[in-house]
């Protein structure tokens, strides 16, 4: 009885350690950029970059890649944590997106409106 016993133990501190690590790189940075933002400590400038698409992206890929290896681990895999690939969930993503970019642009406006007291200029209008 206290072989199993004995084998729960690290186990357990081992799955800790591994959620542990793909939060912390999958969060950490994020995490302390906006600290760093809302210190002061980091002008947006800083963070904001020419590359920062080409490092999201990578960053996000070796996320996914570490989570991989993390299950394969456990000889689990992403259907097993629930992400599943359907046409009808294609469906309801390009609606929830659409409906929040609409909000976005809606809430914008309102802000806007509310602290400025007027629509909007954009960017590429035509000087009058």
């Amino acid at each position: 009885m206290a072989a199993p016993m004995e084998k729960q133990v690290p186990d357990k501190r081992r799955r800790w350690f591994e959620l542990s690590l793909v939060l912390l790189i999958s969060f950490g940075v994020h995490v302390l950029q906006s600290a760093g933002l809302l210190s002061g400590a980091l002008n947006m400038p800083a963070v904001a970059t020419t590359y920062s698409w080409p490092i999201a992206l990578f960053h996000e890929l070796t996320c996914l890649m570490l989570l991989g290896y993390v299950l394969s681990l456990r000889r689990l895999g992403f259907k097993d944590i629930g992400l599943r690939w359907s046409l009808g969930g294609l469906g309801v993503g390009i609606g929830v997106a659409l409906v929040s970019y609409i909000s976005y642009f809606i809430g914008y406006d309102v802000v806007h409106q509310l602290f400025h007291g007027g629509w909007p200029t954009l960017a590429f209008a035509l000087p009058t």
